[in-house]
């Protein structure tokens, strides 16, 4: 087991109780990577912050608590290969039934799930646009002076995915962000 901090970012509609009281909160959109869920930044608060300027055009909040992840109920497709093989055995798998061009993370996981071919509860990967960051991010470090030069991401934005957070113990999700909100603040 490990311990995990997590950031959830929302819109700020001016009711932090109502926050507070209701967090996390269900994302439906067409960002949703693995389909309908809750997500969460892992580890940097910077990507939560850089999801609600982006997202919220700077008008969010960040909540944010420590988890501790059973590596038995976590997809882990950012840091263990054999899931990354998994993963692929099931998008082969799911070839057989759709168009290989529709394919995508979110309905190779429906269909795993429907299947019982999915026992986790919380899928853990890392957002790999490298369009998003500018060359000169101070995340990100060049690895080789090239034409084409590689980098290495020293703040990868790992992003954790859950259907149902009823299975995990989120009682400590809290308001770190703005400090306005935070509980104690003096400003």
């Amino acid at each position: 087991m490990r311990s995990v901090k997590i950031y959830h970012t929302v819109d700020d509609q001016g009711d932090p109780d109502y926050i507070e009281n209701n967090v996390p909160f269900k994302s439906n959109s067409e960002n949703c990577w693995a389909g309908v869920g809750y997500y969460f930044w892992e580890n940097y608060i910077e990507h939560a912050h850089w999801w609600g300027k982006t997202h919220y055009k700077d008008n969010y909040v960040i909540c944010g608590c420590t988890i501790n992840i059973e590596e038995r109920n976590c997809f882990d497709i950012y840091g263990n290969t054999a899931h990354l093989e998994y993963l692929e055995k099931l998008r082969d798998k799911l070839t057989l039934v759709v168009k290989k061009s529709t394919i995508t993370l979110e309905s190779i996981i429906e269909y795993a799930s429907r299947h019982n071919l999915f026992p986790y509860t919380i899928v853990r990967m890392a957002e790999g646009n490298k369009s998003n960051l500018p060359q000169d991010s101070t995340n990100l470090l060049k690895i080789k002076n090239t034409r084409n030069p590689s980098f290495l991401v020293l703040k990868p934005k790992l992003v954790l995915f859950m259907r149902d957070p009823a299975k995990w113990d989120l009682s400590n999700l809290k308001i770190e962000f703005p400090d306005k909100y935070v509980e104690g603040y003096l400003g």
